[in-house]
């Protein structure tokens, strides 16, 4: 009795553990954690497998880019942008910070469309948050020749930003209360949000896709165990 029990046991736990089949553990383990990958997915509105406009390679690439110009307009050290520009008073130092609110612009715009194609609730979200930012410093970015479209991007009119005078540039891309410091903090956020959420995709998928073994998710899933208890 005993034997044809533990022939039966080994029979089912034979059948189960075949990956040829489709009712396998690791069937069963690769659709459960496949369905769970694509649920967190589209909740936060990601795709990290493509490499085309909305994709989170082009959305964390167009972030990068504003925020470079961003983080030079908004530096305080003696070499900055507006440092030099007030301390040498030049048409070539006002040059510089007038190219540098354009190469934001440019990020920005790009980041914008990115985000606007995937969509997803945190986009959109963020997008809210830009657009909020711009509304807050509508009339002095107006003033700079910067307005806003419907569809969130930002246009300039190159002659007026170009003329414009430095205390004018300074005070809506410089200091704590300044538009730029209010678009850089989204930025940094969105960097932060979307790199983490494509990263943990990548490595959910990596470690329970459809070419993983039931060992590397049983290792996977004891790391995570004793990592979460450390």
């Amino acid at each position: 009795m005993q034997i044809n029990s533990y022939s039966r046991l080994s029979s089912v736990l034979d059948y189960l553990d075949d990956d040829k089949n489709d009712n396998s553990i690791e069937a069963i383990l690769t659709a459960n954690s496949n369905y769970r990958t694509a649920v967190m997915k589209q909740k936060l509105g990601i795709d990290d497998t493509a490499s085309g406009a909305g994709s989170s390679k082009t959305i964390i690439t167009a972030a990068q880019s504003a925020a470079a110009a961003l983080d030079k307009m908004l530096s305080t050290a003696d070499d900055s942008v507006f440092a030099k520009a007030e301390k040498d008073n030049s048409d070539t130092a006002l040059t510089e910070a007038v190219t540098e609110v354009q190469s934001f612009i440019t990020g920005y715009n790009s980041l914008v469309k990115n985000m606007s194609s995937q969509g997803g609730k945190v986009n959109i979200t963020y997008l809210v948050e830009l657009g909020k930012a711009y509304i807050d410093n509508e009339d002095e970015l107006n003033s700079l020749g910067i307005t806003r479209g419907d569809d969130g991007l930002l246009s300039v009119d190159t002659d007026k930003l170009k003329t414009a005078e430095l205390a004018s540039l300074k005070s809506a891309f410089y200091g704590d209360d300044s538009y730029a410091s209010d678009v850089s903090k989204t930025i940094a956020s969105i960097r932060k949000v979307t790199g983490t959420a494509a990263g943990m995709s990548s490595l959910y998928s990596s470690n329970y896709g459809s070419d993983a073994t039931t060992a590397d998710m049983t290792s996977s899933l004891l790391d995570s165990l004793f990592n979460s208890k450390a």
